[in-house]
């Protein structure tokens, strides 16, 4: 991963849609897709290198157009551009842990199957719905959107179980 940018942030679209989202902002506005790694830090617990696209402006400038987890507050995002992925990329996230306690275990683990769990529902979607059109869980059959759900509300518990390590941890150092 490349060096750190701290870059503008203007929320036009869900999470994990960064790809659709930005496709968009090509059509509407022009500029350019940029691939990279968003990253997200947790204090003490571990830093997340999210695979994500950027849009790039006609003078080259980049903004990320994606919301944010209601865990980072920042107004801006901090991305790191990889040139050298592909445009049909989708590589893992990468973890740097801090803190080996369970819940940041726990957490990580949720993310990836998560993220699993989606690729497998957008490759069937894409399947019935080659265009691509739109967000491709959006054409998820029933039971799957209940499993990506179920997904998001492991994940929830999950980031709720170590925003209170993270509190514990801060408060024991004050």
């Amino acid at each position: 991963i490349g060096p750190f940018r701290r870059i503008a942030w203007s929320p036009q679209g869900p999470i994990a849609a960064c790809r659709q989202t930005v496709a968009s902002a090509v059509v509407r506005r022009g500029g350019w897709p940029v691939p990279g790694w968003q990253i997200h830090v947790w204090p003490g617990l571990f830093i997340e290198a999210l695979f994500h696209f950027v849009w790039a402006d006609h003078a080259g400038v980049l903004t990320d157009l994606s919301a944010k987890y209601p865990t980072d507050p920042r107004r801006h995002s901090v991305f790191a551009p990889d040139e050298a992925l592909e445009p049909q990329a989708d590589p893992d996230s990468r973890y740097f842990v801090l803190n080996p306690a369970p819940e940041v275990d726990v957490l990580i683990d949720a993310i990836r199957r998560q993220a699993d769990n989606r690729r497998a529902v957008e490759d069937k979607a894409r399947r019935v719905h080659p265009d691509g059109r739109g967000l491709l869980v959006n054409h998820a059959s029933p039971s799957d959107r209940a499993l990506l759900e179920e997904d998001e509300a492991w994940v929830g518990v999950a980031i709720g179980a170590c925003r209170r390590l993270s509190e514990r941890a801060g408060g024991s150092k004050g």
